[in-house]
């Protein structure tokens, strides 16, 4: 037997198509459909090239961090751009995008 509250409509989705609520679940959940992944691939893209590029001019001294930053720079983005279910590198979404490119890769690569 189904209980009751999980079948209840909510009011935030629009399930008649009268275009007047707003279907939520699309900005919270972990899992985004195939063309919204491109938008996600190419944000995390740029925001790993621009945190690369600091890292980059602030060890430009030493070769060897060079070296491991490069092959990690290659490495990320094989990752961003080889799959296309969310990862910490390319996230699904907003929430956990701001969290990676804002909190963890400054924590990184500081």
């Amino acid at each position: 037997m189904a209980d009751p509250k999980m079948t209840e409509s909510s009011p935030m989705l629009d399930e008649e198509g009268d275009g007047q609520s707003c279907d939520v679940r699309n900005c919270i959940s972990w899992r985004q459909t195939a063309e919204n992944r491109i938008t996600y691939k190419v944000m995390s893209t740029i925001a790993l090239l621009g945190h690369m590029t600091w890292y980059f001019y602030c060890v430009r001294s030493s070769v060897t961090l060079l070296v491991i930053g490069a092959i990690f720079l290659v490495k990320v983005v094989i990752e961003i751009w080889g799959q296309d279910t969310p990862t910490w590198a390319c996230p699904g979404n907003p929430c956990l995008f701001l969290a990676v490119y804002t909190l963890l890769f400054p924590y990184l690569l500081g």
